[in-house]
């Protein structure tokens, strides 16, 4: 498969009053055309501010360094108008909030014509017949009277459908999807990712998703990296991260979940460390049952333990 994403050391820096801390560091992977990669971790972990940084979105204060590679052009060596063409364009994002990420005083219309013709030299008439096609594509039903209804006319679901064909007006290369289901029941929940498997397999583009729910992972992922407090713990193939998992934080996260026997749930102990006062050597040291010296001294590197199959531990279980 062609690696249409490369991202390689990428650090994000964010301003404290201790001076600049990195909540993002050292983060690497490839993603491959028609590929499903899903990123996971506790809230905090740095998942959002990894998406935010393919688009150039991140907060003004904050700061990317390292190389995004989408195709031959680095990401991150463009100028904020040739970011922008790439924005919307071979990049899509469905946001979080749907109700939060479309304007309340535009109708759905507007909004899709206008990343339409941001993307495409269309006229008005082709661009208008195109956003009619993209809510078809999207399973929006009556697309005519769905074009002229503004986002508080629609159901959560159909707000995240309509984010969703603005998302792919400019036909991208790459869909991020950031906690797509977010606040959505779970009937709709399945709707959204059963839709976004057809549209992945139709459209043939690479999808980046990022959650926090491994039972959204397990089911429509290709691979999974699994990040704790700014860095990969491990990446893998889906099937071999549930069947094996080898980083205990990826253990922990598994051992969390809900289970009809299970008299109670099974906690991770401790907390994640705040962004600025991260702890020396492996930042999951504090929390790991089987962290020594070396792991609290020395961060360790991503190595491979199983082929297609990376962890960042000292200890790791068994794959």
């Amino acid at each position: 498969m062609n690696a249409v994403l490369d991202v390689r050391d990428l650090r994000i820096t964010l301003p404290t009053a201790h001076g600049p801390v990195a909540a993002v560091d050292g983060v690497g992977f490839t993603l491959d055309r028609g590929e499903v990669l899903g990123i996971v971790g506790e809230s905090g972990c740095g998942k959002s501010l990894t998406a935010l940084s393919l688009i150039g979105l991140l907060p003004e204060a904050a700061r990317a360094s390292g190389q995004i590679r989408l195709g031959e052009t680095d990401l991150l060596a463009l100028r904020p108008a040739a970011l922008r063409r790439i924005r919307g364009g071979r990049i899509g994002m469905v946001f979080q909030d749907p109700m939060t990420a479309l304007n309340p005083v535009m109708t759905i219309g507007a909004q899709l014509m206008e990343a339409i013709r941001q993307h495409t030299p269309l006229p008005r008439d082709a661009a208008l017949a195109r956003a009619e096609a993209l809510l078809r594509l999207v399973r929006i039903a009556d697309p005519a009277t769905a074009l002229a209804s503004y986002p508080h006319h629609f159901s959560g679901g159909m707000r995240q459908r309509a984010l969703m064909a603005i998302a792919l007006a400019g036909a991208p290369d790459v869909l991020i999807a950031d906690e797509p289901t977010t606040a959505l029941d779970v009937t709709v929940q399945a709707q959204i990712l059963d839709l976004l498997r057809d549209l992945r397999a139709e459209l043939g583009m690479a999808v980046l998703l990022i959650t926090h729910d491994l039972g959204v992972v397990a089911g429509n992922c290709d691979r999974v990296l699994v990040m704790y407090a700014g860095h990969i713990a491990e990446i893998a193939d889906v099937r071999a991260l549930f069947a094996h998992p080898a980083h205990p934080y990826t253990r922990g996260l598994m051992g969390a979940l809900p289970r009809p026997d299970a008299q109670r749930l099974v906690e991770i102990a401790g907390v994640v460390p705040p962004v600025s006062a991260m702890p020396a050597g492996c930042r999951f040291a504090p929390r790991c049952p089987r962290a020594d010296s070396q792991c609290r001294a020395d961060t360790p590197p991503l190595r491979p333990r199983a082929p297609h199959h990376l962890v960042a531990c000292w200890h790791p279980h068994d794959v």
